[in-house]
């Protein structure tokens, strides 16, 4: 988990995949928008910052 953390920290996006019983498989994905590695400008889609932070 420790390389999930890391992943998500740098800006990276992670996908696990754990099989349950059969046939059952649990996909998981966690996406980072903000810092975009490619274009740090943009922020994340429909989040209003201040809200985000707690700010009235």
């Amino acid at each position: 988990m420790a390389s999930v953390a890391d992943t998500l920290c740098s800006g990276g996006d992670v996908s696990l995949g754990f099989y349950l019983e059969r046939p059952s498989y649990l996909s998981l994905a966690a996406v980072t928008c903000s810092p975009n590695r490619s274009k740090p400008e943009l922020t994340c889609p429909g989040i209003d910052l201040a809200v985000a932070d707690g700010l009235p």
